[in-house]
């Protein structure tokens, strides 16, 4: 049973544009990071192709205003996920073209499926095994397989 139409339009549309989105802050954190830290001096850091996320335990104590934007030290470009855990914070750190690819897979798998499906209605030929229709009565069934005739 195919999904209704909606949304395979939300997963094909909204994929694509996640996935350009993740692609670009990929390319963009090659050249410049950016950064949010929190009072407690928690942060979340995109640098280097990756997202980095770091969070205190001591949160009782907050940090001087002045270390709220401290550049983070330089790493070289990340390729793996990868986590600490300290006694004063713990870090996690994930790589941006894992959740691209969680999104690029997916969203190009039903593109295809939609691209073949029109490619066939348009040759008029059977969704089921792809037997060539042209010369049959359009209510007939397909001789090959026997499904119904494609709604067109």
């Amino acid at each position: 049973m195919r999904p209704h139409p909606r949304i395979r339009k939300a997963v094909k549309w909204g994929g694509l544009v996640l996935a350009v989105l993740l692609a670009t802050a990929w390319t963009a954190t090659l050249w410049k990071d950016v950064y949010r830290y929190d009072r407690h001096g928690s942060k979340v850091l995109l640098t280097k192709g990756c997202v980095q996320v770091t969070v205190r335990h001591d949160v009782t104590t907050p940090l001087p205003r002045s270390n709220w934007n401290t550049l983070p030290p330089q790493r070289p470009l990340a390729w793996l996920p990868a986590w600490n855990s300290k006694t004063t914070h713990d870090l996690w750190l994930v790589p941006l073209w894992f959740p691209f690819l969680l999104v690029a897979v997916p969203t190009a798998l039903v593109w295809r499926s939609d691209i073949i499906t029109a490619r066939r209605v348009k040759m008029y030929a059977c969704p089921t095994c792809s037997y060539p229709r042209a010369g049959l009565a359009p209510s007939s069934p397909c001789p090959e397989c026997g499904s119904a005739a494609p709604s067109a």
